[in-house]
């Protein structure tokens, strides 16, 4: 059961980074493109590591761009997700990325072939059903009225979704730590690529210099929580079925919601969240159905 410890840890790490995330928008950065630029910087010094015990090979021009996009995008989907995190509440947020494996499954098969069974349909839709629900903030006809975090979050979940299904196209005909070498390489040039628009780039200027270390430190250990946090899922993935190990990652959510409970109710300077009962009542009708989903499409 070695593989379960892993498998947990991926969700209570990432759970722990998007508070964090959260905290830095809310009271340390105006412009989270500071925060973007800080993560493909790690995703760049961590991939050049690799150079160091692991020879990567050279692969073909295709099979690099491909690689580099794939990287790109891993930065990229940041801006929609910190922009409904800027408009939300972590715990409203979180769970939308629950679109990820709708999308993938369904570029899955446009582009890699593979099959969606009758069951997997239906974890789709209620999936679906549960980030309906989980953008209301009441049970009232406004319910079919999803707010901007919701459409950020599929914008954002579209991007993501499609990181996977390239960086796999790659991998099949390549060994994991050469085409993460190039994934992390394409995350760098992500990051960089931001400075040719202008107001990213200002934006950048002005308050990286006048960040003080503290919130440094805070996105830092932000991101070296998502290092391990994609690490320890890859090795429960190595060893243990991907269904099962999808399934439990995938409760991200829930991990994020107790967390942000226990924040509110102890801690509200650091994160204050709506914990009435029937802010609470949504927000677990709405997790249950999304890790039922889930469920659905993966075992």
């Amino acid at each position: 059961m070695k593989w379960l410890f892993y498998a947990v840890a991926t969700p209570f790490l990432n759970s722990l980074d998007s508070l964090g995330e959260k905290l830095l928008i809310d009271k340390h950065v105006k412009n989270a493109i500071v925060i973007v630029f800080n993560e493909g910087l790690i995703f760049l010094i961590f991939g050049l590591s690799i150079l160091l015990w692991h020879k990567v090979e050279i692969l073909s021009f295709t099979q690099t761009s491909i690689l580099l996009l794939s990287g790109m995008l891993f930065i990229y989907y940041l801006i929609p997700y910190f922009k409904a995190l800027k408009s939300e509440e972590t715990s409203r947020v979180i769970p939308l990325f629950q679109f990820i494996p709708i999308i993938v499954l369904v570029l899955s098969y446009v582009f890699l072939h593979e099959l969606i069974s009758g069951k997997q349909i239906l974890g789709f839709f209620v999936v679906f059903a549960g980030a309906f629900l989980l953008s209301a903030e009441k049970l009232d006809a406004k319910i079919f009225r999803p707010r901007k975090a919701f459409w950020y979050m599929l914008f954002s979940s579209f991007l993501y979704g499609l990181t996977p299904i390239l960086f796999k196209f790659i991998v099949v005909n390549t060994d994991f730590w050469t085409a993460f070498f190039y994934q992390a390489i394409g995350g760098g040039i992500g990051a960089v690529t931001l400075f040719v628009y202008s107001p990213y780039r200002r934006a950048f200027v002005n308050e990286s210099l006048k960040l003080p270390f503290k919130s440094w430190g805070i996105m830092t250990l932000n991101q070296v929580a998502t290092v391990v946090a994609e690490l320890s899922a890859s090795f429960a993935f190595s060893i243990a079925p991907v269904a099962l190990v999808s399934v439990v990652t995938g409760t991200q959510p829930l991990f994020t919601l107790i967390f942000a409970i226990i924040l509110s109710r102890f801690f509200p300077q650091i994160i204050k969240e709506n914990i009435s009962k029937g802010a609470l009542g949504i927000k677990f009708s709405s997790i249950f159905l999304i890790l039922v989903g889930i469920s659905l499409i993966y075992l």
